[in-house]
């Protein structure tokens, strides 16, 4: 059964990815000419999320409130689907690492629709700021991990506070948004893309499973005026983590016995 749903689920993603290469074949030219702006080709894309999800069996339910608002976005990270799945509810650009811009098709289909690539230990955070900034100022949003790559999904690593530079330097509101993949217990056993996997192998899992169902929560937007950077950084992960419903302070092992090394002594 788990590989007759695999295949039939390929079958109906291929053609999922064959409408999106159609689509942005089609709206290259338009959008060369002008005729096409950014706004319209967002909304192609979130169209376009929430067809493979479905072709793949995801569920998606929110909490909250998300909606299409001009600011800088930050999310928990688990997989790779995290993408489609925010990029479902609302057109959104995606900072990401340099390494999606190589994949086949995807790479492609990612950079048609605004993704700011990142090429991680290559000193090029003040670059992808000023990128930020540009589609700020545009009057669109823009979507980063602050933890910087994927984990299980029950702690959240540090977030790093650099890519925070672009709201304080504009003011522009952080809209948190937390996800979590549905499953007792928790972490989910199949979901979460790490341990080295490659991206065939952690998607051959998540295809064989009956149901996925995903719940984002969309939370307020937290101010910028007057919080210096890793004071945002950590406020943020606090509004996640509380949506979460993690304890305090959820983090991964490695990074909680450095805490309890560093911790001040007790008079």
């Amino acid at each position: 059964m788990a590989f007759l749903r695999r295949v039939w689920r390929l079958f109906r993603m291929f053609w999922v990815l064959l409408a999106g290469i159609a689509i942005t074949l089609l709206v290259l030219p338009f959008r060369r000419v002008g005729w096409l702006n950014d706004a319209s080709v967002m909304s192609i894309a979130t169209w376009w999320h929430r067809r493979m999800l479905g072709a793949m069996g995801i569920a998606v339910r929110v909490e909250g409130e998300i909606k299409p608002r001009a600011g800088i976005w930050i999310s928990n990270h688990i997989s790779w689907l995290d993408i489609l799945v925010i990029g479902s509810q609302a057109p959104v650009h995606f900072v990401s690492k340099a390494e999606v811009r190589r994949w086949p098709v995807i790479g492609f289909l990612a950079a048609q629709t605004g993704t700011l690539f990142i090429q991680r230990g290559a000193n090029q955070t003040d670059q992808i700021v000023t990128a930020m900034q540009k589609k700020l100022t545009e009057g669109y949003s823009v979507l980063f991990f602050p933890e910087g790559t994927t984990g299980h999904g029950h702690y959240l690593r540090r977030f790093h506070g650099r890519l925070f530079d672009a709201a304080l330097a504009l003011h522009a509101p952080i809209v948190p948004v937390a996800i979590r993949y549905e499953h007792e217990p928790q972490p989910h056993p199949v979901v979460p893309y790490i341990d080295q996997q490659s991206l065939l192998h952690n998607l051959w899992g998540v295809l064989a499973l009956p149901r996925l169902a995903v719940t984002v929560y969309g939370g307020q937007p937290i101010a910028v005026e007057g919080v210096e950077r890793r004071r945002l950084a950590e406020r943020s992960r606090d509004v996640i983590r509380a949506a979460l419903e993690l304890p305090a302070p959820a983090l991964p092992p490695t990074e909680l016995k450095s805490a309890k090394r560093n911790k001040p002594a007790q008079d």
